[in-house]
């Protein structure tokens, strides 16, 4: 006679978190295919496409239920590493060999994050905007100070949000601190989504497109302004008079009319007065006391 079935250990496994990581990770599958975007184009002008929007970012003064996908993924994660360090510590590990158990998982999740994004169109990229580079500090941050009271890890978190507020604010990286203004969002209706275009200069505002982002996910036409480029005032002496030149257009940015100003001094630590509507080339005799010339912008 056969003997009956063993049953099944219990694994004592949260259900409720395998299944909150389940959904989520559904969710992401089906945007990998694009069926958002599919659904948003199919429900354009009926009311089911306010539901769908739900399942793309909100631009920065709203939430969209798809802005909570990432901090839910991020919680699972959180409560998850809780659970282990119970568990371990339970087990009688150390806090010492706990330490070098999630150091090496972190440095795993740093690895193979970078190493996804390290190829790119134009060759070797680093790239740390990956949701496992986040994972790899906020875990290593979360177990430092899993054992501190509610208090103290309270102010870690304000002072963190304080520090990223800052770095935001007064960190200015040269060439990437002009503003920038949105033109246009796509809506993934009648006028298209996802833009794909090179960069135009004109004048001191450079003009481009991006395939992502705005009010509705579906990519943007933006600008920047950017600062006017140095003009070179040149000075030759031809004859009884002397030349000065200037450009009217560098790398597409047309001086003729961006109120730069010629003026002359007597004396280069003098007052320099405008000169009355020059223009290039300005011929200047030579009698008469020396003179100084520089261009200012107005």
């Amino acid at each position: 006679m056969a003997s009956p079935e063993t049953p099944a250990t219990n694994s004592n496994r949260l259900l409720s978190l395998d299944f909150m990581r389940g959904f989520i990770m559904v969710l992401l599958a089906l945007e990998s295919v694009w069926l958002y975007e599919e659904l948003s184009v199919a429900s354009e002008g009926t009311g089911l496409h306010g539901l769908v929007r739900q399942f793309f970012h909100h631009p920065w003064h709203g939430l969209h239920f798809w802005d909570l996908i990432q901090p839910g993924f991020m919680y699972i994660a959180g409560v998850s590493m809780a659970l282990s360090l119970h568990k371990q510590a339970a087990s009688g590990m150390s806090w010492k060999e706990s330490f070098k158990k999630i150091l090496k998982r972190c440095g795993f999740l740093f690895f193979w994050s970078v190493l996804d994004y390290l190829v790119g169109p134009k060759g070797l990229q680093l790239d740390f905007s990956d949701v496992l580079t986040q994972l790899s500090f906020t875990t290593l941050i979360a177990f430092l100070i899993f054992r501190w009271s509610a208090t103290a890890q309270i102010l870690v978190c304000v002072g963190l949000l304080l520090l990223r507020e800052i770095l935001y604010r007064f960190t200015n990286i040269p060439g990437f601190d002009q503003p920038f203004t949105n033109l246009h969002n796509f809506t993934y209706g009648s006028d298209g989504a996802g833009p794909i275009g090179g960069l135009i200069l004109t004048n001191n505002t450079l003009y481009g497109t991006a395939n992502l982002g705005g009010s509705s996910g579906a990519g943007i036409v933006f600008s920047i302004s950017l600062p006017a480029p140095p003009l070179l005032l040149t000075i030759i002496p031809s004859g009884t008079n002397v030349v000065l030149t200037w450009p009217t257009n560098v790398a597409g940015y047309d001086f003729t009319g961006s109120g730069y100003t010629l003026q002359s001094a007597s004396a280069i630590t003098g007052t320099f007065t405008n000169l009355a509507a020059p223009t290039s080339p300005y011929t200047n005799p030579l009698s008469g006391p020396q003179q100084f010339f520089r261009m200012i912008s107005n």
